[in-house]
């Protein structure tokens, strides 16, 4: 079927592509469920390297083990946890970096492990709500 055939035919039949993915994905959520524990489960090591890649770039290569919190977020295979520029909220909430200001400033990549610190997600999303530091 030619690409304009298709374009037509959805003009014609609004809503039924939508439908018809619908039904297909509850039909299958069972089976991909399984499908993709299993994949996890035999990729472990590979699923675990590229949760690092996150971070790995923050903080300079040889100290990435002594950030904050490392032991503990890779015993749960980094899953579920952030690492986080403790430049961004200062603990007296005077000044605020963001991403793009530490990118500007060269204060982004490659920092010392002190500058980093690895936190819940749950923590993280509400740290940053409050606008609040607490050390």
């Amino acid at each position: 079927m030619r690409k304009e055939d298709c374009k037509e035919y959805r003009l014609k039949h609004p809503g039924q592509a939508a439908e018809a993915s619908r039904r297909w994905k509850l039909k299958n959520k069972e089976r991909n469920k399984e499908i993709n524990k299993a994949w996890k489960q035999a990729h472990k090591e590979n699923v675990r390297r590229t949760s690092q890649k996150t971070y790995l770039a923050y903080c300079i290569p040889s100290e990435y083990e002594l950030i904050e919190n490392y032991e503990i977020a890779k015993a749960e295979n980094f899953k579920g946890w952030s690492c986080h520029h403790r430049l961004e909220l200062h603990p007296d909430n005077s000044i605020r970096f963001t991403r793009e200001s530490l990118k500007r400033l060269g204060l982004y990549l490659n920092r010392p492990a002190n500058e980093l610190i690895f936190l819940k997600q749950d923590e993280h999303a509400k740290m940053h709500a409050e606008g609040q530091w607490n050390e």
